[in-house]
């Protein structure tokens, strides 16, 4: 069990972001706190989804060496999300309706950047039912 668990830029790569909170939901402590960011919906990703088409006609090899002008950091920053196998882009509102079994939720810094929603929250305590 965890006191925090920090989900910075993760679960929108998996094939599942509800299983990925549902997971740390189960692990969290009653009260724990919960950070999570994820790729929101934005026009900043149509150049991403374009590129990960094209990502599968040129493989990753070729893709390097074509971007060979631009700083290695940068060129592999873009790449990661052409060629990533998962890359799920959320609504705010899709994010926000995944997060039952939490309160306290709250953006931080919300629309800075706008292409991400990040927020902080607590795992609701456990209730037990005594018959």
């Amino acid at each position: 069990m965890f006191d925090v668990v920090i989900s910075s830029g993760v679960l929108h790569h998996t094939s599942s972001i509800q299983q990925g909170i549902e997971e740390i939901r189960r692990v969290l402590k009653p009260n724990g706190t919960f950070y999570l960011m994820l790729y929101l919906s934005h026009p900043r990703w149509i150049g991403t989804k374009i590129m990960r088409i094209v990502g599968n006609i040129i493989p990753f090899s070729l893709m390097r060496v074509l971007l060979f002008f631009l700083p290695a950091n940068k060129r592999y920053n873009m790449m990661d999300n052409w060629y990533v196998e998962y890359m799920h882009v959320s609504k705010r509102h899709d994010v926000l309706s995944m997060l039952t079994g939490f309160y306290d939720t709250k953006e931080v810094d919300r629309n800075k950047p706008p292409h991400n929603i990040r927020v902080v929250m607590k795992k609701k305590p456990e209730v037990e039912v005594k018959l």
